[in-house]
């Protein structure tokens, strides 16, 4: 048996596979019973000093974006060889036959490791029951936190296994590495254009019609006070208001709010 089946079984038949499961499902269960908690007091924020956790309720906006004029936009304000930082093709606006056509502009594939369990594999996972009621505000609290922090450290066990799997030359050779709990896939992620070369042969009219702004890579630029904010504010709509229920511990809260003085700092020095 190669080095990489016998690490996965170890991680499954150890049980770490389940721990994993069961530590990510908890969280939530137990924060949808200390909202029910909470729901009695008055406030937002609620602060548990003694075991460095916050619970909070959180206005976040439901937008849409008005990608077509957002993409004109854009167009004014950047030259047209630097667009491709900040558009991407949207497969929903494609046909069959043109999706045929741009398998010419892929960038080369990268893959990645799937684990799939059989039925002998399956019974080496043990579903948590879990069952609330009697415990008290800060007990749940200690619980998230500490099982949070459990299933941190195993899914980054269990992404670093999945990382060592991929280098595994059978594997890679063979697509597929089977073993008595299951087997391991080696499959390609989905795969992504080249956007500056669809740009510059297919022209920017392209990208009106088939292609969309990405916004992750805009709000970067934002950021990084390459852009201002006015041309996504101004064609962005919102449509709703959503109450999300959060909790951190009162460190993260603290890094979060650092984290975001931070880039303001950054963007103010720019702009002098």
């Amino acid at each position: 048996m190669s080095n990489t089946a016998q690490s996965f079984l170890e991680f499954v038949q150890g049980g770490h596979y389940s721990k994993k499961k069961n530590a990510e499902s908890f969280p939530k269960e137990a924060k949808d019973e200390l909202r029910q908690l909470l729901y009695a007091y008055d406030g937002k924020r609620f602060e548990f000093e003694k075991v460095g956790m916050v619970a909070k309720y959180v206005a976040k906006e439901v937008r849409e974006i008005d990608q077509e004029q957002l993409m004109l936009d854009l167009a004014d304000y950047i030259l047209e060889e630097h667009l491709h930082h900040v558009l991407e093709v949207d497969p929903k606006k494609l046909t069959e036959d043109q999706k045929e056509d741009l398998t010419q502009f892929y960038l080369p594939a990268t893959y990645y490791v799937r684990p799939t369990l059989n039925k002998v594999g399956k019974g080496y996972t043990k579903p948590q029951d879990i069952l609330f009621g009697g415990q008290s505000e800060i007990e749940l609290l200690t619980e998230i936190r500490n099982v949070s922090a459990h299933f941190k450290r195993l899914d980054a066990e269990y992404e670093r296994l999945k990382g060592e799997w991929a280098k595994d030359v059978e594997l890679i050779k063979k697509k597929k590495l089977k073993t008595p709990i299951g087997s391991l896939s080696y499959l390609p992620h989905k795969r992504e254009y080249n956007i500056e070369q669809i740009l510059n042969e297919k022209s920017l009219d392209f990208f009106f019609q088939h292609g969309k702004v990405n916004l992750e890579r805009l709000n970067e630029w934002i950021e990084m006070g390459v852009l201002d904010s006015s041309i996504l504010k101004k064609n962005r709509i919102v449509t709703d208001i959503a109450l999300q229920f959060m909790v951190m511990t009162l460190d993260a809260e603290k890094k979060m709010y650092q984290g975001m003085e931070w880039r303001k700092k950054q963007l103010r020095k720019r702009a002098i």
